[in-house]
């Protein structure tokens, strides 16, 4: 008797635990203030997540996740170094700690007075924002930052590359396999994500499908984008990730 209760409590259990796993950590400074831009695109994508407060990241169970996001390029974090950036498949769209998690000693940024372009998979060019700079057609112009060449960790390949200027184009969308060591010592246990067009509210629609691409393949999903909404989706694209 004892042998068959503890039997179907642990059937309960491991059935709570399969429930309760979800797909994305996505960690922020503030879980009342969170991205919008990036929240709007997983619930496009009906990937279930949690909002990480990055104060609770020592107390988080990353295991019961797929893959852990640290986007809001705008904010750094208090306990980067505990996020398992390159632990679990990873997507990182911010740079304040790339250092941190071992993918680069230094990271550079373009920015023009007209939108940036970008040369996607399949060699289609595209604008990555809808303007040039943060307060349309002048100011401060939005960046787009990549992983400089000399000081990444070996391994990372470009997916997708912003335009600098004639035969120049650094990775706006860089990828490390697995097995790769990162500068911090640590061997890449999943599919890592750079992303480096990190002003969500100025993205294209190129730009916004490439991030839900990347998404769906880290998740072990990609392939097809389903939306809600046919607006939802370049219905023309063909960004799908082939590695």
């Amino acid at each position: 008797m004892g042998y068959r209760i503890f039997l179907i409590f642990s059937i309960i259990l491991l059935t709570s635990l399969s429930v309760s796993a979800k797909d994305i950590a996505f960690v922020v400074r503030n879980p009342n203030n969170p991205d919008q831009n990036v929240i709007n695109i997983l619930n496009q994508l009906k990937l279930s997540f949690d909002l990480i407060d990055d104060n609770n990241v020592k107390q988080t169970d990353f295991d019961s996740y797929r893959i852990v996001l640290v986007a809001e390029n705008n904010k750094k974090l208090k306990n980067a170094k505990f996020i398992p950036i390159g632990e679990m498949p990873s997507i990182v769209a911010n740079v304040f700690h790339v250092e941190d998690w071992g993918l680069t000693l230094d990271v550079s940024s373009v920015a023009a007075n007209q939108p940036l372009q970008i040369r996607l998979f399949n060699n289609v060019i595209k604008d990555a924002y809808t303007s040039c700079c943060f307060s349309g057609d002048s100011g401060v112009g939005l960046p787009i930052y990549y992983l400089l060449e000399q000081y990444r960790a070996d391994g990372f390949q470009d997916i997708v590359k912003v335009i600098v200027g004639y035969n120049n184009e650094k990775g706006a969308m860089e990828f490390l396999v697995p097995g790769n060591e990162l500068l911090n010592g640590k061997i890449n246990q999943g599919e890592l994500c750079f992303f480096g067009i990190t002003e969500t509210k100025f993205w294209t629609q190129a730009s916004r499908d490439m991030f839900k691409e990347w998404l769906l393949y880290a998740n072990g999903t990609s392939g097809i984008i389903e939306c809600d909404e046919d607006e939802d989706c370049d219905d023309s694209n063909s960004l799908n990730i082939s590695l």
